[in-house]
């Protein structure tokens, strides 16, 4: 395999149509589809599925995309440093999050950075944990900030927890509820619900202070998979959503948004970041991560500073915390 084809791959795949690699690539779409053949009988297999309404990996296909990816960034990595560009003039960070952490607090983490470098570059890959974790294995990504799993016994990464995010019930300012103080579980299953997903495999923990009322859980009768989309059905009408308070925080405190005071629910989710173990970082990696630290796990003092919950910490590390 060389560059070339692994970057031709990439493009197709990345644009799930030839003519648009080959224009990206200014290359001639006849010429690309002989690379990509090549390619293909050079490893025995097929790697894409060609279909008259468009192109697919295989998973062969998705296989080899992970690791041409970190293989192409590798390769310019090298040519960098080669031809005499300093790598620290030219370093590129690259993390994964989750799609429900405060977008306001990883924004202040990454320009507190960029303040101290301005030639710093970030990458961020939003997506769930099991999305992320194969590019953090392949080392396409330097570090993931997310969701913790709950299963916690995979050999080949290190967790480092951060906080633990309450899942909290939202309402438009106007629903009837919005100013009713502690509300009972039974006038919730009173209104729609909207979410991407079924409750319970968002929060494990979701039907359990329902079912001990002997309550049938609510769930979403209304399906969107994006937060501005969610808020937007929640601000038009009468619908309840559960969220993470991270991930509402600016529409709360705007009051855009209402949160429900519900009473003491068990709703909470641990959060925190990911690096592969025995990782030896860049130092531009350890600050961003000491920055995410303070932005997520910290108190403003007084002086309106922020302040971490603990010292700094290194990412190079072979044991769990």
């Amino acid at each position: 395999m060389n560059l070339r084809r692994l970057r031709h791959f990439v493009a197709v795949a990345d644009e799930r149509s030839f003519s648009r690699a080959a224009e990206r690539l200014a290359l001639s779409q006849p010429a690309l589809s002989l690379s990509l053949r090549e390619l293909e009988n050079e490893l025995g297999v097929e790697l894409l599925d060609r279909q008259p309404g468009g192109i697919s990996m295989t998973a062969h296909g998705e296989v080899l995309y992970t690791h041409a990816r970190a293989l192409l960034r590798d390769a310019e990595t090298a040519r960098q440093a080669v031809t005499g560009l300093e790598f620290h003039h030219r370093r590129e960070l690259h993390f994964g999050s989750g799609p429900t952490l405060s977008s306001t607090r990883l924004a202040t983490a990454m320009q507190r950075c960029a303040r101290r470098d301005p030639l710093l570059r970030f990458n961020a890959i939003s997506g769930v944990y099991a999305e992320l974790l194969p590019r953090l294995r392949s080392g396409e990504l330097d570090f993931i900030i997310s969701r913790l799993p709950l299963e916690r016994s995979d050999p080949d990464v290190v967790h480092r927890h951060l906080f633990d995010d309450a899942q909290i019930i939202i309402c438009s300012p106007s629903h009837p509820l919005a100013s009713a103080g502690q509300i009972r579980l039974e006038r919730l299953l009173e209104f729609p619900w909207v979410y991407s997903d079924a409750f319970e495999t968002i929060i494990p923990n979701w039907g359990e202070p329902f079912r001990r009322r002997r309550l049938t859980p609510p769930q979403p009768s209304l399906h969107a998979n994006s937060y501005p989309l969610v808020r937007a059905i929640i601000e038009s009408g009468n619908a309840l959503t559960v969220m993470p308070s991270q991930l509402a925080e600016d529409d709360l405190r705007s009051g855009r948004l209402r949160r429900l005071d519900v009473g003491a629910v068990p709703w909470r989710q641990r959060s925190g970041i990911t690096v592969r173990r025995g990782q030896r970082a860049e130092p531009a990696v350890d600050e961003l991560i000491a920055e995410l630290e303070i932005a997520f796990s910290a108190r403003e003092t007084r002086s309106g500073r922020r302040s971490p919950r603990s010292k700094r910490r290194s990412t190079t590390t072979d044991s769990a915390p």
